[in-house]
């Protein structure tokens, strides 16, 4: 089992990996040949990841996990979602919509 760097509230031990995006996901520690994110290591130690597909399979040194998103009771909690306003700070809504309002228009969509 690889060293797992965190603990979920569901008591899976977790890998936290970086994308190919660049993003941190967690993955199950435990390998599972059924999964479709290859995990593997770099040259520094840190933990990287990828979706195994058909036109990109498993390659040598890359062990299949399972995305803990799949498995935990609690994922929705944690998923992230994209804001729906712009944060520049307390005042108006700053939303497409909102502006195209303020300026006394009618929304395009």
């Amino acid at each position: 089992m690889e060293e797992a760097d965190k603990v979920c509230r569901c008591g899976q031990r977790l890998i936290r990996a970086v994308t190919e995006d660049g993003n941190l996901t967690p993955v199950n520690a435990e390998p599972n040949e059924e999964g479709r994110v290859a995990l593997w290591q770099d040259a520094l130690g840190a933990w990287q990841c990828r979706i195994v597909t058909q036109s990109r399979p498993r390659v040598r040194g890359e062990r299949l996990h399972v995305s803990h998103f799949v498995t935990c009771p609690f994922a929705d909690e944690y998923r992230k979602t994209k804001p729906k306003t712009v944060r520049r700070g307390a005042g108006p809504d700053r939303t497409y919509a909102g502006r195209a309002s303020a300026l006394g228009q009618e929304p395009l969509f």
